[in-house]
């Protein structure tokens, strides 16, 4: 099943197999994220509010987060 909620679409995807497997659904999950942005502009943009970490890691959630 493919999920599309913008940033929060591994989160719900996460949600939703464990409600699964809760009712019974299923026995086990596997669930995967990933991101394509394929116009530079987004890209570009996100740098300008320094929504990207000049490091190029991923820190959400950390103390030391910078992006």
């Amino acid at each position: 099943m493919a999920v599309d909620t913008a940033c929060s679409s591994s989160l719900l995807c996460l949600h939703m197999a464990c409600q699964a497997i809760k009712n019974g659904e299923c026995d086990a999950a596997i669930v995967g994220g990933a991101q394509v942005v394929a116009k530079p502009q987004t890209s570009l943009q996100f740098n300008k509010l320094n929504m990207l970490s000049p490091e190029g890691a991923c820190k959400a959630f950390d103390v030391d987060a910078n992006g």
